[in-house]
């Protein structure tokens, strides 16, 4: 069901409110204010090549906002603010995302820098990748945005985030609100990248909305250290013949703490979807692999699957699945395999002229690339960059 909006009040009380799952966190700890100018620059080389549409922001200030001249009356790409002064976003603001849900949410609503507005009209396919990527400059902040994206009917698009830390920082929060709307058979391939690092802590909060016959992809991945991350997304197939894939791939190194998944709830006849994670575990690593399928109509399928892989002996993974069905006639499933690699495959490969690092490494590689089945192919090439020098360390 899609949560009504609360009254201000209810939604201030929030703010005292821990998530549901993982570790809570003090937001009176990370500070408010910026140190970067809007002029600032982001902290990596951005590639624009390639892409239609680009939105950077840096701390709470948008540093970059452009879209390639043949999609200019197609494709919209501008920060929240700006598109609240254009449009009447009453249909979308808040709509799908409770803002009461816990004190990130409520944060957010109640100091919501900025965040990027993605509108596809009808019909549109957008050729090349749109991308929207958040940075934070300065020394523990906490960045909190709200976004959302909106697919017109026949619309079609690849959209990926990137989220980063500028070098030499030590800690700071983001908190990233995403409602998402894909209208009678829109398709959108979305594909979000943390790119953060060992003092930092990330809160992303995600809902989606489908109509008939739309399609959403949505690919989750961190490859690098992290103190913390939780999200739960969720889908609502309201449409007849809608789907839905979560797809986390998560390298989990050094102490860092993940609790992520996903649910996606089905109302729509022979909808159907999955939440996919997969998992390589290595040092102190922890990690929460949530998993919630409801089946609130006939003929819907889903499934789960957790696959992780231990490298380390004081690392953990934790599948943890419901499968929910309210209706006669749904189909839901779910799988996990959690081990560590077994000796007799890497004593195979050493004996076929590897040392046993390439071994271990190889094998580590054939796992992850299962799940990269659903990845755009120009960002594939990008991930196993990041998980070879991950693997160096082995």
């Amino acid at each position: 069901m899609v949560p009504i909006m609360p009254e201000k009040e209810e939604v201030i009380k929030a703010l005292q409110k821990p998530a549901q799952f993982g570790p809570d966190i003090d937001l009176e700890a990370y500070g408010r204010e910026s140190s970067r100018t809007p002029a600032g620059e982001a902290p990596m080389r951005i590639q624009e090549e390639g892409r239609a549409g680009t939105y950077l922001q840096v701390d709470y200030s948008v540093v970059r906002r452009v879209i390639r001249e043949a999609l200019r009356d197609s494709v919209e790409i501008v920060d929240m603010r700006e598109a609240r002064k254009r449009h009447d976003l009453a249909p979308y603001y808040w709509k799908l995302v409770n803002p009461a849900t816990d004190k990130y949410t409520a944060w957010t609503y109640l100091n919501e820098d900025r965040g990027v507005f993605i509108r596809v009209k009808e019909g549109v396919k957008v050729p090349l990748p749109l991308q929207a990527c958040f940075f934070i400059g300065t020394e523990g902040l906490n960045q909190n945005v709200h976004n959302i994206i909106v697919m017109e009917p026949d619309s079609e698009a690849t959209i990926v985030t990137g989220c980063a830390a500028y070098r030499g920082l030590q800690r700071g929060l983001h908190v990233g609100v995403t409602e998402f709307y894909l209208k009678k058979n829109a398709k959108l391939n979305f594909t979000m990248i943390h790119y953060w690092g060992a003092g930092f802590d990330a809160r992303p909060r995600a809902a989606a909305r489908l109509e008939e016959g739309a399609s959403l992809v949505s690919n989750y991945i961190c490859a690098l250290p992290v103190k913390s991350i939780q999200m739960y997304p969720t889908a609502f197939c309201e449409g007849d013949g809608s789907s839905v894939t979560f797809n986390n791939l998560i390298l989990a190194q050094e102490d860092s703490l993940f609790d992520l998944g996903g649910r996606i709830i089905f109302s729509g006849k022979e909808s159907r979807g999955e939440v996919l994670t997969r998992v390589v575990a290595k040092d102190r690593a922890k990690v929460w692999s949530r998993s919630c399928i409801v089946g609130d109509c006939e003929d819907c399928r889903g499934h789960v699957e957790c696959m992780g892989l231990l490298l380390s002996p004081d690392c953990s993974v934790h599948a943890i699945p419901e499968l929910v069905a309210k209706k006669r006639g749904a189909e839901l499933t779910h799988e996990a395999a959690i081990g560590k690699i077994a000796r007799e495959q890497v004593e195979y490969l050493m004996s076929r002229g590897l040392t046993e690092k390439e071994a271990t490494s190889l094998i580590v590689k054939g796992f992850v690339e299962v799940g990269l089945t659903r990845l755009p192919d120009e960002f594939l090439a990008s991930f196993r960059k990041l998980l070879d020098v991950s693997l160096r360390q082995l």
